[in-house]
């Protein structure tokens, strides 16, 4: 999907109830637990090296002041992914955790 097209997807709804809270409220509602192999995957998501690199120059634009609208707009989109990511990766370790502490469980009774 091209930055324009993103551009055009709002971080946040009207009321300023953003996607990431929606997304944790989804997370938190999945019933039963992650399969660890899908835990894993998520805990080894992250951004690719050119995002990377364009989040570390928009930060540094934003310290600066020198932000266009265009890229305040497209900083907020980084912020709003991370904020996704880091739920999805929280309902990651919570699972791992559960997961280890059943295997526990099941070796010490």
């Amino acid at each position: 999907m091209s930055w324009e097209i993103q551009r055009l997807m709002p971080t946040e709804l009207n009321g300023g109830q953003s996607i990431a809270a929606m997304f944790a409220r989804a997370v938190d509602a999945m019933e039963g637990e992650l399969p660890p192999e899908a835990a894993h995957a998520f805990l080894a998501l992250k951004l690719v090296p050119a995002d990377e690199e364009r989040l570390a120059f928009l930060s540094e634009q934003a310290q600066e002041g020198a932000l266009t609208q265009i890229e305040r707009e497209e900083l907020e989109l980084f912020l709003s992914f991370g904020r996704l990511l880091e739920v999805l990766k929280s309902k990651a370790r919570k699972a791992l955790k559960a997961e280890k502490s059943r295997d526990k469980d099941l070796i010490h009774p």
